[in-house]
């Protein structure tokens, strides 16, 4: 069972009541990783969420030409996997420890459980996945239209 005041400092979990927080806790392992592990890999189907509770992770993607392009650099309170675990899709990057990292791990079954047993709670997991993939739109056009800019120029 994990310590509700850690589930609270986790960005997918925080606008979670006590007693919602107590059920995460219930369905929630710890899972360790050592730099340098692979947590997923690229076009793996994703059967877990997880969230970081130490260390960092990398996210990155490799390239046709066989180079490794990091997208971004997750910390503590950050969350992935998400995406594949609500589409069963493929996973679109990779994520690596960066450090010896600690991560709440939650299973696609135990989470589904979770969201028809709590459909308020899930609701507000939800709004937090679309306010995150949401700034992520946001950034890439952003980046688009610099490109953009930049080729035309």
């Amino acid at each position: 069972m994990w310590d509700i005041e850690q589930l609270k400092e986790i960005k997918l979990f925080k606008d979670l009541s006590i007693k919602e927080l107590e059920s995460i806790s219930n369905i929630a392992r710890v899972q360790k990783y050592k730099a340098g592990e692979i947590i997923i890999k690229e076009n793996e189907i994703g059967k877990e969420l997880y969230a970081i509770v130490e260390g960092s992770v990398r996210i990155s993607k490799l390239l046709p030409g066989g180079e490794k392009v990091t997208f971004t650099t997750l910390k503590k309170g950050s969350f992935f996997g998400e995406l594949s675990l609500l589409t069963q899709k493929a996973h679109s990057a990779t994520a690596e420890a960066i450090e010896d990292t600690q991560l709440v791990v939650i299973s696609k079954i135990d989470f589904d459980r979770f969201i028809e047993s709590s459909p308020q709670a899930g609701f507000k997991i939800f709004k937090v996945i679309i306010v995150e993939i949401s700034d992520l739109l946001n950034q890439m056009n952003n980046r688009f239209i610099d490109m953009m800019g930049y080729m035309w120029h």
